[in-house]
């Protein structure tokens, strides 16, 4: 999860030493002493030597056993290691020292959101730990812009919207919010907002790949193809897009029948990424849709090069060569398809028909 929004390592340190009001110590030499420890801390982490940052953060601990501020900076320091459950301890002990201290509330809220995939209550405990800070500052920018993220992932659209409405003018005009707004609205079938929100997004300084990936979440369920193909088409205006990108703009072009720049761009979006079985059998769908039965049976080919186990490849290339008259090409990669999968009600059909044009019944009729 991406934020521009992000507060460096040197600005996370020097967050903690005003976590809280009126935090100080007695004894001026204390105070030095700690500031001290913590620029070596930035230092080394500046310098990626995370094991003397962690060597260096054991040592304060003991020292200042009640400072949450190296707690936070240890959970830093663990998160960027790849120590989840560590890091999240730590945050979590810093903000039960200072139940105030924003800086380790984003910071537990960028670490459930990075292991999203890893944990399925990251998003719920994410959302949680954005909610604890909005509830004592209701305008912190980045705990209502990585809610309303999150908000638009889980389909929430007008909970997204109300985290947005929170931003200030600026904050809302950035290509960031702007995306969430249109995927918002457009999940809303809000047809005038999405178009007024995509409009001003494809005018945005700062739009880019991240952004039209964003605005997806809510222009996909919400059938808006024909956003997707503007946003998509100005973006690739003045920026390659990636593979990624290049195959929704493809998708979408098929579904509005733009089937001749649907297949360029998912040739371009082939050729640019990695091999997709998933991708060949787009392109052949739509070469058949363009009755090009032969590029059809060249895509399927190739997909059935990658995955020789998968019946429903040799179906389909059996259906492309009844359309070409290739019958027996067209029994034998049937009878594939039936070794693959013997109960497929489809295959068998597809085989006896096949085989009774072979004027073969005894073959047909099993």
């Amino acid at each position: 999860m991406r934020s521009r929004w992000p507060i460096p390592v040197v600005a996370l340190a020097a967050l903690f030493c005003s976590s809280r009001l009126g935090f100080a110590y007695s004894a001026q030499l204390r105070a030095s002493e700690r500031e001290q420890k913590i620029l070596r801390i930035q230092q080394s982490i500046q310098e990626h030597d995370l094991e003397k940052a962690h060597r260096e953060l054991a040592e304060a601990a003991k020292e200042f056993p009640t400072d949450e501020g190296f707690d936070n900076l240890l959970g830093i320091v663990e998160a960027q290691q790849g120590d989840y459950i560590a890091a999240e301890k730590s945050f979590r002990r810093a903000i039960a020292k200072a139940p105030r201290f924003t800086g380790a509330y984003l910071n537990l809220g960028r670490l459930y959101q990075e292991n999203i995939a890893a944990d399925p209550q990251a998003r719920r405990k994410a959302l949680d730990a954005y909610r604890r800070v909005l509830d004592y500052d209701e305008v912190n920018a980045e705990a209502n812009y990585q809610s309303a993220a999150l908000f638009l992932q889980q389909g929430q659209y007008q909970e997204s919207l109300d985290r947005i409405s929170r931003l200030s003018a600026e904050q809302r005009n950035g290509a960031q919010t702007l995306s969430i707004q249109c995927a918002d609205y457009a999940g809303l079938g809000n047809r005038k907002d999405a178009d007024d929100a995509a409009v001003r997004l494809m005018a945005a300084a700062d739009f880019s790949e991240p952004d039209a990936q964003q605005a997806l979440l809510g222009l996909l369920p919400g059938k808006r193809d024909d956003i997707i193909v503007s946003l998509l088409e100005s973006l690739q205006s003045h920026q390659q897009l990636g593979p990624a990108l290049l195959q929704a703009l493809g998708s979408a072009d098929e579904r509005m029948s733009r089937l001749t720049e649907a297949r360029a761009t998912l040739e371009k979006s082939f050729t640019d990424g990695k091999s997709s079985v998933g991708l060949l059998m787009e392109l052949a769908r739509i070469a058949h849709l363009q009755k090009d039965y032969q590029g059809a049976l060249g895509y399927l080919a190739h997909a059935r090069d990658l995955e020789p186990g998968k019946a429903s490849l040799h179906y389909y290339f059996g259906v492309v060569c009844v359309d070409l008259n290739l019958i027996a090409e067209a029994r034998n990669s049937f009878e594939r398809a039936v070794q693959l999968e013997p109960e497929n009600p489809d295959y068998n059909y597809a085989m006896g028909a096949a085989s009774a044009f072979r004027h073969d019944p005894a073959e047909a009729v099993p």
